[in-house]
């Protein structure tokens, strides 16, 4: 007797047989379909070398234009902010690159920067614990929403660069709020050299406050707050700059840019990690010193650098 198992074996033989037979047939009667895909094959092949040279053109083209940049704003930027101090602003979710050449090109136009200011992602609230202890580390009542304690730490570090360190603090209630947040975690801060500690950041030298955002996609979630801070910052009286990477893929400049107005006057920044991105940010600043801000960079409606000043005799 012959087995169901026989049957079923001979039956996918047989359209196995059927199936190479049609591909095999299909092969030798359809060869100018064959050809017409290997010309179609070389010519995309071709295409594809092409724009591998014209990539590797541009590349070189615009390597030598950030060197011709470079080179400058080594000649331009030196003494644009002498006896200025600032401080940079960031985001731990915003690219280190772009924090480091933007404190570059202050310490470049010989500025003195305070110190680096980094938001933690843990300032998003993520969990009833991040909100006790943000409440807690503001002074605010526990029950107070998300939203406002998040404003409320932004309104608070604006407020304390302003006021400066001011007296040692005899209990927790009147400790420095931005050692409450850098205790609590919401918060990290780097000075030169690497110093941590807040000692004579802010107040009364401090006019200059660049906030940077954008970059990779999520940093978009950054700008919720630094938006924010950089109004901050401007209602308590700093010279600011905002500004992004070139390339970024998070929005940042565009929202302020949005949300800024012309007063009081601000700089913008689209290409900050870029040798000419640093020279329109110094040079930004200072004519924003003498009452004036700028859009700068590549996005419409920025020019790439403000006008330079004409020389005093």
């Amino acid at each position: 007797m012959i087995s169901f198992r026989y049957h079923l074996v001979t039956i996918v033989a047989v359209f196995l047989a059927l199936g190479i037979g049609v591909l095999a047939g299909t092969t030798v009667l359809d060869q100018g379909l064959v050809n017409r895909l290997e010309r179609q094959t070389a010519e995309l092949t071709t295409d594809l070398n092409d724009l591998r040279q014209i990539v590797r053109e541009q590349d070189a083209t615009l390597a030598t234009m950030e060197e011709f940049s470079q080179q400058v704003f080594e000649r331009l930027a030196p003494g644009v902010l002498v006896n200025a101090e600032a401080v940079v602003l960031t985001h731990d979710l915003v690219e280190t690159a772009a924090v480091g050449r933007a404190q570059a090109a202050l310490e470049g136009a010989d500025a003195q920067v305070q110190a680096v200011f980094t938001l933690q992602s843990k300032m998003a609230l993520p969990d009833e614990g991040a909100r006790t202890e943000l409440a807690e580390a503001l002074g605010a009542p526990e029950q107070t929403d998300p939203q406002a304690l998040q404003r409320l730490a932004l309104e608070r570090i604006a407020g304390r660069l302003a006021q400066g360190p001011g007296q040692r603090a005899v209990n927790r209630t009147q400790e420095d709020v931005l050692t409450r947040l850098l205790s609590a975690g919401f918060l990290t801060v780097e000075g030169p050299g690497g110093d941590r500690t807040l000692a004579g950041v802010g107040g009364e030298p401090l006019t200059l406050t660049v906030v940077v955002g954008g970059g990779r996609p999520e940093a978009g979630a950054a700008s919720e707050l630094l938006v924010p801070l950089v109004e901050d910052l401007r209602a308590e009286g700093f010279q600011t700059a905002a500004a992004e990477p070139l390339l970024s893929e998070a929005p940042f400049v565009a929202d302020v840019r949005e949300v800024a107005g012309d007063e009081p006057p601000i700089v913008t920044v689209d290409d900050v990690d870029i040798a000419m991105g640093q020279l329109a940010l110094v040079l930004g600043l200072q004519r924003l010193l003498l009452g004036e801000g700028g859009n700068y960079g590549v996005e419409p409606g920025a020019i790439p650098i403000p006008p330079l000043q004409p020389d005093v005799p």
